[in-house]
């Protein structure tokens, strides 16, 4: 039996809360039909197996579409970034190792319970295509705010409707000084006020119909490689 429940080359995910009738298989918390496993975002609490968990027994992934974040090692063969969370990607699967898919950048291949991608060029691949740069703000093959950067970077086209909750997940590479956050339309925090480098997640349910932003109440030194939004369906 393969550790986690794999349905069209996919392991299957879900992050809705745990219920009574969930069990553990393999050392994994399963819904009662045994076709998801229990996963959250953050909250990890324990180890077991190699894998980071909250208390409840769900297991803390991390969405590495977009690459797998810096310092990710294997560990009992699947791919674990620095903060001790799985790195899941919902791209196709291109192989399979220990009966478990893995994309081709190296995550584990998984349906997150989540739509596709909303953010165009996301990573900043072509330059600023699908942004807005607010003053102080440019792109050169990733996102820079520079000691003059106050305000927001805009996701140009419409990304969340209200009433829709999102996975959102940046990662901030380099920080010097400032600080800063991930909104949605109407204000909502993705991601809250950090001061740090790091890849962030958070999910939120968006206010607002309109765009994103990444948004600096202060003076920003800083550098960020990916910004992602999914609807969780």
């Amino acid at each position: 039996m393969s550790l986690f429940p794999i349905l069209a080359d996919k392991v299957q995910l879900s992050t809705v809360a745990p219920v009574a009738t969930d069990a553990f298989v393999c050392g994994i918390l399963r819904d009662a039909s045994n076709a998801v496993a229990r996963v959250a975002l953050a909250g990890g609490a324990q180890v077991s197996n190699g894998l980071l968990r909250t208390a409840l027994g769900q297991v803390i992934y991390v969405d590495a579409t977009a690459g797998l974040p810096a310092g990710t090692q294997f560990i009992n063969g699947l791919p674990i970034s620095p903060a001790g969370a799985l790195c899941c990607s919902s791209g196709a699967a291109v192989s399979y190792t220990n009966g478990i898919p893995f994309a081709a950048n190296g995550a584990v291949a998984a349906d997150m319970g989540l739509g596709p991608e909303l953010v165009t060029n996301g990573n900043f691949a072509a330059g600023s295509t699908g942004w807005t740069p607010g003053a102080g703000w440019s792109i050169t093959s990733k996102l820079i705010a520079t000691a003059a950067a106050v305000g927001t970077f805009t996701q140009s086209g419409p990304v969340v409707t209200a009433g829709q909750t999102y996975q959102a997940s940046i990662t901030c590479d380099s920080f010097t000084s400032g600080g800063w956050k991930l909104l949605t339309e109407g204000g909502a925090n993705a991601v809250g006020d950090q001061v740090a480098a790091g890849t962030f997640n958070g999910t939120v349910t968006s206010p607002s119909t309109g765009s994103i932003y990444v948004w600096s109440n202060v003076v920003l030194t800083a550098s960020f490689t990916n910004v992602s939004f999914r609807k969780v369906l």
